[in-house]
């Protein structure tokens, strides 16, 4: 999808050729699939992009960032912090080459004001190599999703969920 100045920017990361690792990129198919997505919105896959995807950023009036992340809950447990606020002993998998999110945060906001930046993630059950996510997390991707369009509607859009044919 091509990116939109001033959007609300969603970016799935996470290497899909290892399970549940590849939880932020699968998100993004979930909600492209499921729901409709307003102008207002740009999905990425970030995948493993490195610094490149700190250009993608600047353009963007929210990033809500999606990765599998550790932080000591059982697999399945939905994340969402803004970054600010993140825990400490929270760790996402997110490593674009090993560029973490806080060197990605900080370089943002060398090069512009202050970005609004939100964490959003699940605690992965598996991370072998599969390009499938486990079943567990597949099923809790709905939880996932809900937990975006709320951070979604903070912002005065509306992400609606598309009805089912049948």
């Amino acid at each position: 999808m091509q990116r939109k100045k001033d959007s609300i920017l969603i970016v799935g990361v996470g290497n899909i050729l290892f399970s549940d690792e590849g939880l932020g990129v699968r998100t993004l198919e979930y909600l492209e699939k499921n729901y409709h997505i307003p102008q207002e919105l740009t999905l990425l896959d970030g995948g493993t992009m490195g610094l490149s995807l700190v250009d993608c950023l600047m353009d963007a009036k929210k990033v809500i960032i999606v990765d599998a992340i550790r932080g000591g809950n059982p697999p399945g447990f939905v994340y969402s912090f803004e970054l600010r606020e993140v825990p400490s002993h929270i760790r996402p998998l997110f490593s674009l080459h090993q560029l973490g999110i806080n060197e990605l945060v900080g370089l943002s906001r060398t090069l512009r004001k202050k970005l609004d930046i939100v964490l959003a993630g699940m605690e992965p059950m598996e991370l072998s190599p599969s390009t499938e996510l486990s079943p567990l997390i597949r099923l809790r991707l709905p939880l996932l999703a809900e937990a975006i369009r709320r951070e979604v509607k903070k912002s005065g859009v509306r992400l609606r969920k598309k009805r089912c044919r049948g």
